[in-house]
């Protein structure tokens, strides 16, 4: 049900009387709260095709809100002026939950049936965020596609004294083979200590990695990671990628609403 508070649309998810809970809202015999009729609990939607610049920015903007949903990190449509969130909210208001390509909502305050049209305009305001962390690793998964400028931080520790040490990464297109990180760095025998450093900023002392590329393979949907020591005097190599922030609108097709 949509309620107006102080000159705006809001949704009405609950109150409380004298402390208790309130069960339902009447007016008169009808039932204004809660009222499943003509409310969208399972909304069908039409993805962006795989292989486009949108169902790449669709896929991160999906996994970056499964998490912490914020101000700043978020996604949405809006149906008759009020905001419909998925996977999450920063106001307090239950979401749509997204598998794949179904929007299910449990309670019954979701958008209007007759009020969505034919397609469902989502945006994205996604924040910056690190990927998973990747150690000693050699061609694990990441199950995402690379996102133009992004960024890679390569990480490991020298353990011991007066021997050098040093670890070698890549990060691949599984699809294409397109080498969007790779090289290595090392540290002398006398940098006994952590040793980070981020692709393309900084490159440390002893660097020998780059950036070979900085665009989206159409045809990659994940990515090969590789982070391996030299000698058993590297410590704890890792590479992390580091996503962009980016804000992006999605015109996605209904299919059924029910």
């Amino acid at each position: 049900m949509i309620v107006v508070v102080n000159g705006r649309m809001r949704r009405f998810v609950g109150a409380s009387l004298n402390g208790k809970l309130m069960t339902e809202w009447r007016l008169g015999e009808k039932i204004m709260w809660p009222n499943p009729e003509g409310v969208a609990r399972r909304i069908l939607v039409e993805l962006p095709q795989e292989g486009t610049l949108d169902w790449q920015y669709w896929v991160h903007a999906a996994d970056a809100t499964q998490g912490s949903v914020s101000r700043n990190n978020y996604m949405k449509f809006v149906c008759d002026g009020v905001d419909y969130f998925i996977n999450g909210s920063y106001d307090g208001t239950p979401p749509y939950k997204l598998e794949d390509n179904v929007l299910t909502l449990d309670v019954f305050d979701g958008a209007a049936i007759d009020r969505l049209g034919t397609h469902l305009e989502v945006e994205a305001k996604i924040a910056a965020r690190d990927s998973y962390k990747y150690e000693l690793v050699t061609n694990a998964i990441c199950s995402l596609p690379y996102l133009m400028d992004t960024k890679l931080y390569v990480n490991f520790q020298k353990g011991r004294k007066r021997k050098a040490s040093g670890c070698s990464f890549r990060v691949v297109g599984e699809s294409s083979g397109v080498v969007h990180f790779g090289g290595s760095c090392y540290a002398s025998t006398h940098d006994r200590d952590w040793h980070p450093s981020t692709l393309p900023d900084y490159r440390g002392k002893y660097w020998l990695g780059q950036q070979y590329n900085n665009a989206m393979m159409a045809e990659d949907s994940r990515l090969l990671v590789t982070a391996k020591k030299y000698s058993d005097t590297t410590y704890y190599p890792s590479v992390i990628l580091k996503w962009p922030a980016f804000t992006r609108k999605f015109k996605l097709k209904i299919i059924t609403v029910s």
